[in-house]
């Protein structure tokens, strides 16, 4: 069936005899795809190699500084948007005590603010190189760490060079009071339904972050240690 709308005399139908009902000769050519429609490009980085062992270090804090085992620094931030974020015990520093009675742990306390636009954030972040160089981290498969906090959701994320609108891989991990490991499949970092899609794949991570999530105006504590690639 075919309903013919007098609309279409001025808009499908100039296509129509130019493509499929033209004369002569007729060459099918695909139309340049812009670039800002043109699918994200991966860049990988320097390698990260898996060790012996199995496992890569990125910290256990024992050395009481703010290097990582890979020679970036660990640093905190948070929002300016004037919706009520605080992060408390600043300078950042590592606690006195660890894990399963190490030395060190490393921790964020404060106030995430009320959760609307602009949208509130605290973090507690690190490179995995001192340049914040894209790192390619294709030899691994799973982060392992162990936390303790709130007995609420910590986000963890794995930021991406080719994620341009903060959509970065994360996936959340439920606190308790005691310390526990945590052991996170890469395969379950996962972009919210709001960013816009990139291809799979880690070649090109640029920073680890672990983040108070599903807050909203209210207090928020967690500690990490032992944090590791494998």
């Amino acid at each position: 069936a075919f309903e013919w709308r007098e609309q279409l005399q001025d808009t499908v139908m100039p296509y129509i005899r130019n493509g499929l009902w033209r004369e002569g000769p007729y060459k099918l050519k695909f139309r340049t795809v812009p670039d800002d429609m043109k699918p994200a490009v991966v860049h990988a980085g320097e390698r990260l190699l898996k060790p012996k062992t199995g496992s890569l270090l990125i910290d256990d804090f024992e050395d009481g500084n703010l290097v990582n085992a890979l020679h970036g620094p660990w640093s905190a931030q948070m929002d300016a948007n004037k919706l009520g974020s605080r992060l408390d015990e600043q300078p950042l520093k590592p606690t006195e005590a660890g894990a399963l009675g190490s030395k060190h742990a490393l921790g964020l306390r404060g106030h995430f603010g009320h959760n609307q636009a602009p949208w509130p954030y605290t973090l507690l972040n690190t490179p995995f190189n001192p340049s914040w160089a894209p790192a390619d981290l294709r030899a691994f498969t799973h982060l392992r760490f162990q936390a303790r906090g709130d007995a609420k959701a910590l986000d963890v994320v794995l930021r991406r060079q080719v994620v341009s609108d903060y959509g970065d891989f994360h996936q959340s991990a439920t606190l308790t009071p005691d310390w526990q490991v945590y052991d996170l499949a890469f395969a379950d970092f996962k972009q919210p339904n709001w960013a816009a899609p990139v291809p799979d794949g880690f070649a090109d991570a640029t920073q680890l972050i672990f983040q108070p999530g599903s807050r909203d105006d209210e207090d928020f504590w967690f500690e990490i240690d032992n944090v590791e690639l494998h």
